[in-house]
């Protein structure tokens, strides 16, 4: 019996063990974390805060994932300690997502007093993801929050929660999309996805304040990589072979 079980999110108590290991893998000031704007606004700095951002995000997030068909989440646990390790956030769409194209971002549950703080954000997550739905306005399959506890890195957690996605990838024969970080793109690559461009968000518009604000919001710069996987998993003959082929495919057929 392998000591890492994967396990399909169905329950609150699985969802909130998914949501903690997020923090503990994404709240670290020193990578990229948009966690601190897509799990936040974060209440403050001190443990208790913490504490208090996470469970109104944990019942935030579980009411979205319960409401949202799109939605499918693993979990991987350490069978020797009982612990939840692994988690991948995954949107499967079976219709093209973005219907009115790329549009800007809203985040109806920010602070309504936090008004600078809340535009700051939404232009942080418009920018993020706006290669998203301007490529992938199609069915497909993206990654969200991939999480990895640090100390079961690179023992095959990671690829057991993407051997698992890809295959519905695959059985559903639609294309893959996910933002991945310098650590994430390497495993990501060994599973078919290419390398479209780094992209990196730049929410300034000159002031002090915004600067101020921005590195309240994402002390690291938010930056990434876009990659993207084909259908059937690898280019082959006749078929699309990079994202833009895919995307001139699309729109002949008016899809």
């Amino acid at each position: 019996m392998s000591e890492y079980v994967l396990k399909e999110v169905s329950s609150r108590e699985e969802h909130d063990a998914l949501i903690d290991l997020t923090f503990q893998v994404w709240n670290d000031p020193s990578i990229t974390s948009i966690i601190r704007i897509n799990h936040g606004p974060f209440l403050g700095e001190g443990i208790a805060d913490i504490e208090a951002t996470i469970e109104v995000d944990k019942e935030r997030s579980w009411a979205a994932f319960r409401n949202d068909d799109a939605s499918r989440k693993t979990i991987v646990y350490h069978v020797p300690i009982g612990e939840v390790v692994g988690s991948i956030c995954w949107k499967v769409y079976s219709i093209a997502p973005f219907p009115a194209g790329a549009t800007r971002i809203e985040l109806p549950w920010w602070p309504s007093d936090d008004i600078e703080g809340k535009e700051c954000a939404e232009e942080i997550l418009t920018q993020c993801f706006y290669p998203r739905a301007s490529w992938m306005n199609t069915p497909m399959i993206a990654m969200d929050d991939t999480s990895v506890r640090r100390d079961h890195q690179k023992k095959g957690v990671g690829s057991l929660m993407l051997d698992w996605g890809m295959k519905l990838a695959d059985e559903l024969n639609v294309e893959c999309y996910v933002e991945a970080t310098d650590a994430g793109r390497n495993l990501y690559q060994k599973f078919g996805f290419m390398t479209l461009m780094k992209v990196l968000v730049d929410a300034e518009n000159g002031t002090r304040e915004r600067h101020e604000m921005i590195q309240k919001l994402t002390p690291q710069p938010t930056e990434y990589w876009a990659m993207w996987k084909p259908k059937g998993g690898e280019a082959k003959e006749g078929s699309p072979r990079t994202i833009w082929e895919a995307i001139q495919k699309r729109n002949s057929q008016g899809s």
